[in-house]
C-alpha cells in the first residue's frame, strides 16, 4: 500500500462522531448546491406555443410531409393505430389550427408518458414525417425573476455554508490526527504527501453528494413519468431523458468541484502552527 492510500485509510479511521456529523452536514450542503443548480433547468412554469393543439405529456404532434399522397397517409394512420404503445391517433388538417403549412397533422397519444421517447425514435425513422412536436419541445420552462434570484441566493448560501462547515469538520478531523502529522514532519515527510489524502476526503464528500443528486433526480423523473399529476405542473423537464442526464452530470460535476475545493481548504489547515515542528 503506497503512502497516499495508507494516509487516506488512517484519516478515514480517525473520523469520530463529532467530525462525522459535520461531514454528513457537509455532504448535504453540497447536495443542496447541486439540487439548486439543477432547479434552474428542471423547474419552471410551462409557456405553451400559440399554434397547434394543446398537448399533454403523453401526446405527440406529428407533421406529415406535403409530398405524401392521401393513400400513404391513410396507410400510415392505420399502421400507427395498431401499435401497442399507441392508445389513440387522430388526423387533422393544418387549417384547423390556423397553420399555413400544407402538410397533414397526426396527434398521437401514447399509452403512457414513458412510451413517448420510444415513439419519437420510431416515428423519426419513418419517411414522410417532417417534424415531431412534444410537450418538452413545445413548452419553454421559464422561471420568474424572483424565483431565479431566490435560487441564486440559496446556491450562494449553500456553497458558503459548505466552506464554513468543511473548515470545522477538517479542524475536528485533523485535531485527532495532529500527532501523526507532527511525526511525519519530524520524519521529513513532504507536504505533497500529507495534503493529497485530505483533499481526497473533500472530493469523496462531493462524489457522495453527486451520486445522491443523480439518484434523486432520476427518482423524480420516474415519479414524473408514472404519476404526472403528483409533481409540480411543470414536469416536462423530467420527461426529457437527455435533459435529465445532462443536468445530472452537471450537478455531479459541481459536487465534485465543490468537494475538491473544500478538500483544498482542509489541506491548507495543516500549515497552521499546531502542526509545525520547531527545533
Amino acid at each position: 500500500m503506497n503512502q497516499f492510500w495508507f494516509l487516506l485509510d488512517n484519516l478515514l479511521r480517525t473520523i469520530g462522531s463529532r467530525s462525522g456529523m459535520l461531514f454528513v452536514v457537509l455532504i448535504l450542503l453540497i447536495f443542496s448546491s447541486g439540487a439548486l443548480f439543477s432547479s434552474f433547468f428542471l423547474l419552471g412554469t410551462p409557456t405553451p406555443d400559440d399554434t397547434g393543439p394543446s398537448l399533454s405529456a403523453d401526446e405527440l404532434f406529428v407533421h406529415l410531409s406535403p409530398q405524401l399522397s392521401q393513400q400513404k397517409i391513410n396507410d400510415l394512420y392505420l399502421e400507427i393505430r395498431e401499435w401497442e404503445n399507441v392508445s389513440q391517433v387522430n388526423y387533422f388538417y393544418p387549417q384547423e389550427f390556423g397553420l399555413e403549412a400544407m402538410e397533414g397533422l397526426l396527434v398521437i397519444k401514447a399509452v403512457s408518458v414513458a412510451k413517448v421517447t420510444e415513439l419519437i425514435d420510431v416515428l423519426s425513422a419513418i419517411d414522410g414525417i417532417a417534424n415531431i412536436d412534444a410537450l418538452s419541445t413545445r413548452h419553454a420552462d421559464s422561471l420568474s425573476a424572483s424565483v431565479k434570484i431566490g435560487l441564486l441566493i440559496g446556491l450562494a448560501l449553500s456553497i458558503v455554508g459548505s466552506l464554513i462547515v468543511a473548515r470545522y469538520a477538517f479542524v475536528e478531523l485533523l485535531k485527532s490526527f495532529s500527532e501523526e502529522i507532527r511525526m511525519m514532519r519530524l520524519a521529513g515527510t513532504a507536504e505533497q504527501v500529507i495534503q493529497p489524502p485530505i483533499v481526497a476526503i473533500g472530493a469523496l464528500c462531493g462524489i457522495i453528494a453527486g451520486i445522491l443528486l443523480i439518484v434523486t433526480l432520476y427518482l423524480l423523473r420516474f415519479l414524473a413519468i408514472t404519476h404526472p399529476g403528483s409533481l409540480l405542473h411543470a414536469t416536462s423537464g423530467w420527461v426529457d431523458p437527455v435533459r435529465v442526464l445532462t443536468v445530472s452530470l452537471g450537478g455531479f460535476f459541481l459536487g465534485l468541484v465543490l468537494g475538491g475545493l473544500v478538500g483544498v481548504l482542509g489541506a491548507s489547515l495543516t500549515e497552521s502552527s499546531k502542526f509545525q515542528v520547531y527545533s
